[in-house]
């Protein structure tokens, strides 16, 4: 009676303490089950919290887009130097101009050859050119080392060209300037000098002689000198030779074939006038598309390149020049041409003794044009002379040799003289403006230098002058006639070679107004030194 007592007590207090609900309530569990409503405040934050999320996250396709496309254009540029490379090694002519000298050899009026590797090492860096046609003698010559010097050797006789920097285009040699006959054929070792050019192209920069110390000339590839533009324009492997090999692309495929012949093959169904847009056969680009002939399997192939496309009633016919009886049938046939994706040129620096210095400028999609050879006023400077504006200590005698301030104490240790890294182009308003972007690359079109740019700073409104991109504590160049812009680049290390420079005052020789040379390409992918040899 007692329990019951309490327990009833206990039931009732519970109740009132509920406000009359009943005494058996659910468990807390089962009570706050239930979906709960959220504040508009919640939704703002969790959507905020979002879209950083999503932002950050979308920031990170085109940078991995862009890195992807840089990696890729890395590694084909890492390729074609690789196979440029083994190109110099293999074939040394590639950048010799010529071939080595052979004892009882008939040679030919404007054939170039350079002494044997003995005689190359005390000879300075020149080719060699026949001016009379002859055999030449059972012993080597001892050649002449002044320009321009004749040397005899039994029944030819050379005339000596310099070739201290020098540029190896295949493609540009043909594609850059006009079409036209550029030189004169009487005077062979002219076409070296740029004497008797009369166009631009054998030209790197474009210009002959001024404003550059050296005669920067262009070749084609493997030193073909050649008696006409012609010859040259059938030498397929020079173009082929700079463009990365595997960068063919299908232009169409067929697999109705008919009439085939051996030198030509019907492709049934194959539009002409479409073909015809997109295959070269051969010039001007000089690598002439292919056709590819399969057979059943897809095991069997044979490859040609094309001479000719001509319509005919049921398609179009494709032809190449050299015959070929095919041991299987042809079922497939595709016609692919090289894309210049990827092409490259080498700038060669030779030294007295025969060491040379070949950079592999590798491009991506180059176009070929002037404009990316146009010449900037650009003064290259190894060494400032500081605030005091003297080699070394002003008004002291740094190297005890000939007075104060002699231009021999221009980076004595200790001075107020200090190294440049950086170039400033000037160029006109009204002219055409540098190509130049941090990555870029830009040349030294005197010494044959190439630097990468890593940061820029121009002249702004209202002062352009050169002051104002010039950093302090270095000397100000010299603006050169007509220029009133500027732009100051960064390069990725210390200037290594002057433009010219007067040996006494150190200020830049002027030539026809401009003040060194500067080149900025569009499309160079990365630049690679080769080691210094002897080839």
């Amino acid at each position: 009676m007692k329990n019951y007592t309490a327990k009833s007590r206990k039931l009732k207090a519970e109740s009132q303490r509920g406000g009359g609900q009943s005494a058996f309530r659910l468990p807390l569990s089962a009570r706050t089950s239930g979906a709960r409503g959220v504040t508009l405040s919640e939704v703002l934050v969790s959507t905020l919290v979002m879209s950083i999320g999503v932002v950050a996250l979308a920031t990170l396709f085109p940078i991995s887009v862009l890195r992807s496309i840089q990696a890729s254009q890395m590694t084909n540029a890492a390729n074609l130097r690789y196979n440029a490379e083994a190109q110099v090694r293999t074939v040394p002519e590639l950048v010799n101009i010529g071939k080595e000298w052979q004892p009882q050899t008939n040679y030919n009026e404007g054939d170039a050859v350079i002494p044997t590797f003995y005689y190359r090492r005390a000879s300075r860096p020149a080719v060699y050119i026949c001016t009379t046609t002859g055999t030449s003698g059972s012993l080597e010559p001892v050649w002449s080392q002044a320009e321009a010097g004749n040397t005899n050797d039994g029944g030819a006789d050379w005339q000596t060209v310099t070739l201290n920097r020098y540029i190896i285009d295949p493609l540009g040699y043909m594609l850059m300037g006009n079409n036209s006959t550029e030189f004169n054929a009487g005077n062979a070792a002219g076409r070296f000098r740029g004497s008797n050019l009369t166009g631009s192209k054998q030209h790197f920069g474009n210009l002959a002689g001024d404003p550059f110390r050296f005669d920067i000339n262009r070749f084609p590839a493997f030193g073909l000198f050649q008696q006409s533009d012609t010859e040259i324009n059938n030498e397929f492997r020079s173009a082929s030779a700079a463009v990365l090999p595997d960068s063919w692309t299908q232009q169409v495929e067929s697999l109705d074939l008919d009439t085939l012949t051996t030198t030509s093959i019907n492709l049934v169904g194959v539009d002409f006038n479409a073909l015809s847009q997109s295959v070269s056969i051969p010039n001007p680009d000089l690598v002439p598309d292919r056709i590819i002939l399969f057979d059943d399997t897809g095991r069997l192939s044979h490859t040609a390149s094309l001479s000719g496309i001509a319509a005919s009633g049921t398609g179009t016919v494709c032809s190449w020049n050299s015959p070929v009886t095919l041991t299987f049938q042809p079922v497939r046939a595709k016609v692919e041409s090289l894309e210049r994706r990827y092409t490259y040129l080498l700038s060669v620096r030779r030294n007295f003794g025969g060491s040379t210095h070949i950079d592999v400028v590798v491009h991506f999609r180059r176009s070929y044009s002037n404009e990316d050879e146009q010449v900037f006023s650009a003064v290259f400077r190894e060494i400032d002379r500081g605030p005091d504006g003297e080699p070394g200590e002003a008004t002291t005698d740094d190297n005890g040799v000939s007075g104060a301030d002699d231009s021999g104490e221009l980076g004595w240790v200790d001075t107020d003289d200090k190294a440049r890294n950086f170039v400033i182009v000037q160029y006109s308003s009204t002219g055409q403006k540098p190509f130049f972007k941090k990555g870029g690359y830009i040349c030294d079109a005197n010494n044959l230098r190439w630097y990468r740019i890593i940061d820029s700073a121009e002249s702004g409104f209202p002062a352009h002058t050169i002051a104002s991109v010039t950093p302090a504590g270095y000397e100000l160049d010299t603006v050169a006639t007509g220029m009133d812009r500027f732009v100051r680049l960064t390069l990725d290390r210390n200037i290594i070679e002057n433009s010219p420079l007067n040996s006494s005052t150190l200020e830049p020789i002027p030539n026809n107004g401009v003040l060194g040379g500067a080149i900025l390409m569009r499309g160079i992918v990365d630049v690679f030194p080769l080691k210094p040899r002897a080839y």
